[in-house]
């Protein structure tokens, strides 16, 4: 029975994952190049390190393009690259990873329709200027990851079409970061992972707007009381971190569906998950260091969980 609900689970957050992260944009064919025979098909172009300097003649005829992939170009004239597509309606997905970027041109702001903007491995832009040139778009999905971040300015918080923020593989410690990004009305899923946390400032409690919370691959010993008032967080994944026992907190988050605590250290439960009402119905413990006595006692105690597996 276990192994059937840890594979409906597996499903399940396999789903979630997929429903929040709009990183993954799906077209039927993406171009390496800019001569194809039908400039107007071409709907995803990928023009990553290529070591690009100007912009290509045949650039400005495709007509469609709704994603654009400029990353490891460090020489790129990025200026003239946003001029070339600024006329382009269409565009939704632009990736700018690793090219050394100190700030965004001011042009950025004319791709009215862009909803993805990546950014990572840039760590020597300046940030605040960075938020205020984009401020205006209708970004929805803000990738942040690899740029040394140990926190956001609150120019962050102009962007108030943002959905899903993922700031991994950083090193976000600052509290202020979190009182920043409870001004963003839609932000709904937040990538924490790979941050070297080992503890959450309890200003994350601010983030009462927040259903989807990654937090996994970090060295956290427990979370915050605060957290109690995130009352749409409906998941949250916090695996491979350094918990020694199931976080009480998530007792009190009134929307709590499913939280993953695999691959930690966990060997009690409290005794308040076996007399104290919750909305959890979801979690995962595999490979932590509960006893077989507390295997055995805790999955006859949380029967009233639709999914649970903690082998």
């Amino acid at each position: 029975m276990l192994n059937k609900t840890k594979h409906i689970l597996s499903l399940v957050s396999f789903l979630l994952l997929q429903g929040c992260n709009t990183y993954q944009t799906f077209y039927s064919e993406t171009y390496t190049s800019v001569q194809p025979e039908h400039p107007e098909e071409v709907l995803r172009l990928d023009l990553s390190d290529q070591n690009l300097h100007e912009v290509p003649v045949r650039l400005e005829k495709l007509t469609g393009l709704k994603m654009l992939n400029l990353s490891k170009n460090p020489e790129i004239d990025l200026t003239s690259f946003i001029s070339a597509i600024a006329s382009k309606e269409t565009l939704e997905v632009l990736i700018l990873d690793n090219l050394a970027l100190t700030t965004l041109p001011k042009n950025i702001a004319q791709l009215t329709n862009l909803k993805h903007l990546s950014l990572n491995g840039n760590p020597s832009l300046m940030w605040d200027e960075t938020f205020q040139n984009i401020a205006t778009l209708p970004i929805e999905f803000l990738n942040l990851q690899y740029n040394q971040l140990k926190g956001l300015p609150q120019e962050i918080s102009e962007i108030k079409t943002i959905k899903d923020l993922n700031v991994s593989h950083n090193q976000i410690t600052e509290g202020t970061t979190f009182r920043h990004l409870s001004r963003l009305p839609k932000l709904y899923s937040l990538w924490l992972s790979y941050n070297c946390l080992k503890q959450l400032p309890p200003e994350i409690g601010f983030l009462a707007q927040v259903k989807n919370l990654y937090l996994g691959n970090n060295q956290l010993e427990s979370l915050p009381n605060e957290m109690k008032n995130m009352k749409q967080v409906w998941v949250i994944q916090a695996e491979n971190n350094a918990f020694t026992s199931l976080p009480k907190v998530l007792i009190e988050m009134p929307k709590l569906f499913s939280a993953h605590l695999n691959n930690c250290k966990i060997n009690t439960i409290s005794e308040a998950f076996a007399t104290q009402k919750y909305s959890m119905k979801g979690l995962l413990l595999d490979n932590n260091n509960l006893s077989e006595a507390h295997k055995k006692r805790w999955t006859k105690e949380l029967n009233n969980f639709f999914l649970l597996s903690i082998e």
